[in-house]
């Protein structure tokens, strides 16, 4: 209970200060107050306040004078893991005897005065820049705080058309510093260019820091519009449905090859024995042959088709034949027929031995046999295949023709044998699907004469598609690094006699496959980070999603080293192709040998082509572009469910829980508004732990960011 008009007496007693005033009158509520100025010296002080008659009094006071201070922190602003230089008074000339703290966590003193301490700046995981107090306690005293801008210590300084990658798990961050105008603009790939079929689960995290001045009153930021065309048309996406059924048996025959056949494992004397077994003249127009049609759906060397075949054509690189039992209505004339086997001499077999190598003759007849017959359409969905059993001998496979062979579907307008087949279908597919296929036989027969592993299905398929394209090419006398567009995809689809979608638009729909594109205007979630180019199963893109992604990372390699390359082949990218096809390696391996760079930066280098070729993004380095295709204007006349998708982020806090397979990149695109903009920091880390631990290495994850605006 307060109690007015009480004197009370101030007084010092141990230090030599002062009050004022020392004689005060409590005010109405029964207070009485006065200002205590400590001693000139270091120590303890006391004082009392006195009331005579009132119990308790005197009341005693106590505090202890120091002359802790501290008047500047240099350098401004302060830098993670650098030095920096305190001044004051009452340090501790002890350097153990002065903590030091800077936003929160404690420094490192090196160095001490009374009046001056040298210090290590402490390092924060991923924090951004910000403004933060800095404070010096010494025997329990604290000064004053002194506030510094604390950077850290790498951050990103980018023009337009920059391109970072970091890949050490301890460091996987992002740091950008305020900026005054804003309208900025980056993508941000996190990806694991490891060949295993696993999953990198992580947490991309931005943190916002430290504010920034206001923009110049005029600035006006560049700004991009991105439009998409009509979904697919109807014979699109017929066409893309046949293909898919095809590229599925054949992905089922590959695995099953390399599983059960080992190119590795023919040996020379296997090979002479089986030349000399089926060695023979060349036949005749006319001629009957047997042949054995492998069972592509089940064991291809222990169950096959007899059929027997007349030859229809012997041209100076292949012998067409067909089978005798083929359905008649709407059949291949022998016009068809002499057309097909004309430009496999003149078109296909020239460009695939210039570019991939020189095709194996098992049965020594310098020709490779088509085989076209109903009992192909009777495995449902595949169009035509060529089997690496009929280079082995019988003994080793019982289904082999020993000799280089490609089986093709026929026409069958009335699904006497399997679908219905119509024969402008098989006309307009065939000339493509031998250069693919042949491209296999190639393969297997380069690699078994040296006993080389099997190529990945990824790398043979992706490199059998390119061989798609430099057909269409030499038919319509083009040539890689042209920067070609949608018109010549669609010249290629109308041109008189071999126009078909196969040549070039297959290659742009298949990658958009590995994109996610499920057909129609379609797109499966969580793509393309959950596919991987390395085609490994149980992903959510459809099955043959990796024949695009293949043939863009062959197209991409090509156009990057080879106009530069040279080899024991010769130069160019033919020589490149050929040392592809006849090395000892497989994988990522034989692409670090190939081009002698570090596959997981390649990686990066090429998933970051995928999104920024054709874009306008100022100053893009060639190692970031596809010189022989505009892929943005390509995929800007297509549905948007065709093309690479982003996730959109405002540049500001947020969190991505994801998941990134082996082979693959998940895209982020971080946009400032116009304006002043705060610094940002952002961490790749392990998703769901608390607080988020490091990735691990074992996947080798990797984040990059490429400026865009």
């Amino acid at each position: 209970n307060g109690v007015s008009g009480v004197d009370v007496t101030f007084a010092v007693t141990l230090g030599g200060g002062s009050m004022a005033p020392t004689a005060v009158v409590t005010d109405a509520s029964g207070d009485a107050m006065a200002t205590w100025t400590l001693g000139p010296n270091a120590g303890p002080n006391t004082a009392t306040a006195t009331s005579v008659g009132l119990t308790g009094s005197p009341v005693a006071f106590t505090a202890t004078g120091s002359l802790l201070s501290l008047s500047n922190v240099t350098p401004d602003p302060l830098v993670e893991g650098a030095s920096a230089t305190l001044i004051g008074t009452g340090f501790s000339s002890t350097p153990a005897g002065n903590t030091v703290m800077i936003g929160g966590q404690q420094a490192v003193v090196l160095n001490a005065t009374d009046t001056a301490l040298s210090i290590t700046i402490p390092q924060r995981d991923c924090r951004p820049a910000d403004d933060v107090n800095v404070t010096v306690m010494v025997s329990g005293q604290t000064t004053n705080p002194v506030s510094r801008r604390l950077s850290p210590a790498s951050v990103l300084s980018m023009a337009i058309g920059d391109h970072v990658i970091l890949a050490q798990p301890n460091d996987l961050c992002l740091q950008f510093l305020p900026d005054a105008i804003g309208g900025d603009e980056y993508v941000i790939g996190v990806g694991s260019p490891a060949e295993v079929n696993g999953t990198v689960q992580y947490a991309l995290i931005a943190q916002t820091g430290a504010a920034t001045v206001p923009p110049p009153a005029d600035f006006q930021p560049a700004r991009r519009d991105q439009t998409r065309g009509p979904g697919p048309t109807l014979d699109q996406l017929q066409f893309i449905e046949r293909q898919q059924r095809h590229d599925a048996v054949e992905t089922r025959l590959r695995a099953w090859e390399r599983d059960n056949l080992s190119l590795a494992g023919a040996s020379t004397t296997m090979r002479a024995n089986a030349v000399a077994a089926f060695a023979q003249v060349v036949p005749n127009v006319g001629d009957t042959l047997q042949f054995k049609v492998p069972n592509v759906l089940g064991n291809a060397c222990a169950t096959s088709i007899p059929i027997t075949t007349v030859v229809r054509s012997v041209g100076t690189r292949g012998i067409i034949v067909t089978d005798i039992n083929n359905p008649t209505a709407d059949s291949l004339t022998q016009s068809d027929i002499d057309g097909f086997s004309s430009r496999f001499d003149v078109d296909i077999q020239p460009v695939l031995e210039a570019n991939f190598g020189v095709l194996g003759d098992l049965d020594t007849n310098q020709r490779v046999f088509m085989v076209l017959t109903h009992e192909v359409n009777r495995f449902t969905g595949i169009a035509g295949f060529v089997f690496s059993g009929d280079l082995f001998p019988v003994v080793s496979c019982a289904s082999s023709d020993l000799g280089e062979i490609f089986y093709g579907y026929v026409p069958d307008s009335l699904g006497i044998t399997g679908d219905v087949t119509i024969k402008s279908s098989v006309v307009n597919n065939m000339l493509a699907l031998i250069a693919h296929e042949v491209t296999h036989t190639i393969q297997f027969s380069r690699r078994m004469a040296i006993s080389a592993p099997n190529m990945d299905s990824w790398q043979a398929e992706g490199q059998a598609d390119l061989a798609k394209e430099l057909v269409g090419h030499a038919l319509f006398t083009r040539s890689p690094g042209n920067e070609y567009t949608s018109t010549d995809i669609t010249a290629s689809i109308n041109a008189a006699s071999v126009g078909s979608r196969s040549w070039y638009e297959q290659r742009f729909t298949r990658l958009s496959q590995y994109y996610g594109w499920q057909g129609g205007t379609v797109k499966a979630a969580n793509t393309p980070e959950l596919c991987s180019i390395f085609g490994h199963s149980g992903t959510p893109c459809t099955t043959s999603y990796f024949y695009g992604s293949g043939w863009a990372l062959h197209r991409y390699i090509n156009d990057r080293f080879g106009p530069t390359y040279t080899s024991g082949a010769g130069t160019g990218e033919s020589a490149l192709q050929q040392d592809w096809v006849g090395g000892a390696l497989t994988g990522s391996e034989q692409i670090e040998s190939l081009t002698g760079m570090e596959f997981d930066t390649l990686f990066a280098q090429y998933a970051t082509m995928l999104y920024a070729d054709g874009r306008p993004i100022a100053n893009l380095p060639t190692i970031l572009q596809m010189p022989s295709w505009d892929m943005n204007e390509i995929y800007g006349g297509f549905h948007s469910s065709l093309s690479l998708a982003t996730t959109s982020q405002t540049f500001g806090a947020f969190t991505e829980n994801r998941e990134v397979r082996g082979g693959s990149t998940a895209y982020t695109l971080v946009t400032s508004p116009v304006g002043p903009r705060g610094a940002l920091a952002v961490r790749l880390r392990q998703r769901g732990a608390d607080p988020q631990p490091p990735l691990g290495s074992t996947m080798r994850p990797q984040i990059w960011v490429l400026r865009v605006n």
